[in-house]
């Protein structure tokens, strides 16, 4: 069996050689650029959760205050 490849048919299949590594090349710098985007809102949440965390300790620590305060005054009105 003969191939018979005119410029034509080359030509052709050069541009579609040419085409899928385009859009693969295309495919790939996107993937790889939605994972560093994945990766930035993962740490972002990590730290929304870190200050979250924090936040609810420092109002724990202020009602404790408050709790000792009431209980002194109490106490003061007692005696």
């Amino acid at each position: 069996m003969k191939l018979n490849l005119t410029i034509q048919r080359k030509l052709f299949a050069l541009s579609l050689i040419g085409f899928v590594i385009a859009v693969g090349a295309t495919g790939f710098f996107a993937a790889r650029r939605l994972a560093r985007a994945a990766e930035h809102i993962a740490n972002g949440g990590s730290a929304l959760k870190s200050q979250l965390q924090a936040d609810q300790a420092h109002d724990a620590l202020h009602g404790d205050v408050l709790a000792a305060l009431l209980a002194g005054d109490k106490k003061d009105a007692a005696e």
